[in-house]
């Protein structure tokens, strides 16, 4: 069953590197446009904190572990939203961020293709059934979903699945020290590229694979290859936490410092609910996010579980002609990822909820990444026992042909009365519509529901062609017309068209001027120089835009704010997150102490603001910005306030206590240097005193005096979020300096295990060097001694017989 894996070089990766450009055509075909939709978070979200990394390291010339930008200061090293040490990330240092994301986005879907192609092919597959489990994930429907919303985090994490999966393969079928090695790097990529939820799913499911193979390898060679199997997971899973350990232990951390909220519940956000399972089969169902016309339980992509008609049917087939233990355990993963995406509404998720690392994460809907990739690997297995049937046996296959005839004209008869007989069925879904409570009449409601009606009638047309390629290939194969290979790749051929009319009509391109345009919010704030922040009520100044002109904002878009600032917002109600559109804050006393205390001196709003400390200074709009969920929008008004009673960023207060929010006496510090890692600050107490710094307080930040590095002074928590630190009388110079011990321990830990993994994987390759040419030597040996004592006639024959020895 098991045979090594030999790539077709270049036929076979040419025609995926092929169908990914041809997918991506748009990009590839307009260079120095970016990757667009929507709803991208690459623009919303990652864009400014990838700017932000390549900016800092430019200027300052060192790796930024702090990001200033949003929330009066977070940790960037902790946040894995950010993927700092993920190689292939290098690349946003080598060409304009917003680029980069496109490019990215093309090499992760061919590289997802490419390594599952690997895969099944080591599971006995041959290269067609190879290349439609390839097809079959690389375009599936979780994957495009997930780019079209600009994941890249989620989309790298399918792409290191297929080859953890088959590392761990090697693993059990042949015994190289190299393989162990390999494989606990592929993992370390895979937690690298960000996000560990999906990480952790993979993971669990790469565990139950280990546990078959070590079933089935107790089965046949006994306990002591079993136990060699564990011990070689165990040990590329260490080798994974050591090579990770620069970004794992930082983000340990973090997660101890973030503000939000937990219990089963919070995790149970986004479980898929029973009526979404139809979008399996008919994806658009419920709308789509890039025509407004969404109306699902939740979000498309968190949703979408689609991966075509073709893969399942074809999964189906391979545990039909091919039943075995591999199949049953792929088909056992996939029903098991479903019911646990349906997360509260079924016992399961409660029970996993309970067991470690399951209950720190939310949206459950997520496992239908080990769904899609069980059902394509079953595509490639169901494939090659189709094939293999056509050659030997076909008319096993003609009552199944037959059925899938009969199947197509059922669906095509359906499917034509649902276009030609729209009028009729309208008439049956007002009364539907009627019979229900709704807000707004059919008649207003009419136009949505057609066009629902139109995206649900062409995912069936969609579906009705794919099962009459389905049944076309297997009629045609079945009686003989075409070869077992050839209806193969047919069947790819199929099930990529199928694919493709999901996925490109998602595939967008635009220009970066006209998503990075300035406005007059921004030339003016730009004008005031002072070290300050800024807060913009949600839409007027996304953090995107706010990154790239340098201004820092107060609030911002990201899932982790820190616990200090996030209590105090809390208690404030500010609407921090910038997830909807024009969300004004509401200015009262507790809102303009707060912000007076965060440093912030301007508020931007779109509604005029009732404050004596708040003066009007600009009136803009209309002016075009991004927005997550809207594509670009118009901003109609937007007003620009000063806060007159602002306080510094860094400033003196009398006395040892705790000062008060708004202290009535302070002596302004003058900030010598500010850098992602550092703040400089020159003061000078008469008295006592305590140097207030408005910034987030955080484990990690440390605080110098003018004796140097061994002048270490405690860093204090002020006002329950700020940093400050307590002064002697006298002229002081205070460097405030992100140094986590976090992330110095896992620097060492994870160079230590660069080394020794370069050293190990240089050290097998010249064994592997030396070994090959001793047998080259014993061949040539041998070879001499044949031919002095074989006739030359049979000198040629002799030597293969002894090659093939």
């Amino acid at each position: 069953m098991i045979r090594p894996v030999q790539l077709r070089w270049p036929a076979d990766v040419a025609l995926l590197l092929a169908l990914t450009c041809v997918f991506f055509w748009k990009l590839l075909t307009h260079p120095g446009w970016m990757v667009y939709s929507p709803d991208s978070d690459a623009i919303f979200h990652y864009s400014p904190q990838e700017f932000f990394l390549a900016k800092a390291w430019r200027e300052f010339g060192e790796l930024p572990l702090w990001y200033p930008h949003i929330y009066a200061g977070t940790s960037l090293i902790g946040d894995m939203d950010t993927p700092i040490f993920y190689p292939p990330h290098l690349l946003f240092r080598a060409m304009p961020t917003e680029l980069a994301f496109g490019y990215l986005f093309v090499f992760h879907v061919f590289l997802a293709g490419l390594f599952m192609y690997a895969f099944v092919k080591e599971l006995g597959g041959d290269a067609v059934a190879g290349v439609v489990s390839a097809v079959a994930f690389m375009f599936c429907g979780p994957l495009i979903s997930h780019v079209y919303a600009g994941h890249m985090m989620h989309a790298a994490n399918f792409t290191w699945m297929p080859l953890t999966f088959l590392l761990l393969e090697l693993c059990a079928t042949r015994q190289r020290l190299v393989d162990p090695i390999l494989l606990g790097v592929a993992m370390a990529l895979q937690f690298l590229s960000g996000h560990a939820q999906f990480f952790f799913y993979s993971s669990f499911a790469l565990a139950l694979f280990c546990l078959l193979r070590m079933a089935l390898l107790y089965q046949h060679d006994g306990v002591a290859a079993s136990v060699r199997l564990a011990l070689v997971f165990v040990g590329a899973t260490v080798l994974c936490v050591l090579l990770t350990a620069v970004q794992l232990l930082p983000t340990l951390e973090y997660s101890k410092q973030l503000f939000g909220r937990s219990g089963y519940e919070f995790a149970a956000v986004y479980s898929l609910p029973f009526k979404h399972l139809i979008t399996f089969l008919v994806p658009d169902f419920f709308g789509l996010p890039s025509n407004q016309t969404y109306i699902g339980a939740g979000k498309y992509w968190e949703l979408c579980g689609y991966v075509g008609i073709v893969a399942p049917l074809l999964a189906v087939t391979a545990l039909w002609l091919r039943r075995c233990t591999l199949t049953w355990f792929f088909a056992a993963l996939a029903a098991f990822a479903v019911l646990f995406a349906l997360g509260k509404h079924t016992p399961l998720f409660r029970v996993f909820y309970h067991l470690p690392g399951f209950g720190q994460f939310r949206v459950p809907a997520r496992m239908l990444m080990v769904y899609v990739f069980a059902v394509s690997v079953l595509a490639g297995l169901g494939t090659a026992a189709l094939m293999e049937v056509l050659q030997r046996s076909p008319q096993r296959l003609k009552l199944a042909a037959k059925a899938l005839a009969v199947l197509f004209i059922v669906m095509l008869l359906g499917v034509g009365y649902a276009l030609i007989g729209k009028g009729v069925i309208f008439v049956l879904i007002e009364k539907l519509y009627n019979a229900g409570r709704h807000t707004r009449t059919f008649a207003e409601n009419l136009g949505f529901i057609s066009v629902l009606y139109d995206q649900i009638a062409r995912n069936l047309v969609v579906m009705t062609l794919a099962v009459g390629g389905v049944a076309a290939t297997i009629v045609a194969a079945q009686r003989q017309k075409v070869s077992a290979r050839i209806a193969g790749l047919m069947l790819a051929g199929v099930a990529v068209l199928e694919l493709w009319c999901f996925g490109l009509p998602k595939m967008d391109v635009k220009k970066p001027d006209e998503v990075f345009a300035s406005n007059p919010v921004i030339e003016f704030l730009t004008q005031d120089k002072s070290l300050h922040r800024v807060y913009a009520s949600c839409g007027t100044l996304p953090q995107y835009i706010a990154v790239r002109h340098g201004i820092q904002k107060l609030n911002g878009y990201d899932s982790g704010v820190l616990r200090p600032f996030g209590e105090l917002a809390d208690k404030a109600k500010w609407p921090f997150h910038d997830f909807e559109f024009v969300k004004e804050i509401q200015v009262n006393d507790l809102t303009a102490d707060l912000l007076s205390m965060f440093n912030a001196k301007y508020l931007v709003t779109t509604r005029p603001v009732d404050h004596p400390e708040f003066k009007l200074r600009l009136t803009a709009g209309p002016y075009s910005v991004y927005h997550m969920g809207r594509g670009i929008v118009t901003v109609e008004r937007a007003f620009v306030y000063e806060n007159a009673a602002v306080m510094p960023r860094a400033y003196l207060v009398s006395g040892e206590g705790d000062p008060p929010v708004r202290p009535t006496s302070f002596e302004p510090a003058d900030v010598l240097l500010l850098t992602p890692n550092r703040v400089d600050v020159q003061v000078e107490a008469q008295s006592p005193s305590v140097l207030v710094l408005a910034d987030t307080w955080y484990p990690g930040w440390v605080v110098v005096g003018n004796g140097g590095a061994r002048d270490r002074l405690p860093l204090i928590k002020v006002n329950g979020a700020l940093r400050g630190v307590k002064l002697d009388a006298g002229r002081h110079t205070v460097s405030f300096m992100y140094q986590p011990k976090s992330y110095a321990k896992g620097m060492v830990l994870s160079l230590m295990a660069i080394c020794l993994t370069a050293l190990s994987l240089a050290g097998l390759g010249v064994m592997s060097i030396l070994e090959s040419r001793h047998r080259k030597g014993a061949v040539d040996a041998k070879s001499e001694e044949l031919s002095a004592h074989v006739p030359g006639s049979v000198h040629a024959e002799a030597l293969l017989n002894c090659a093939r020895k």
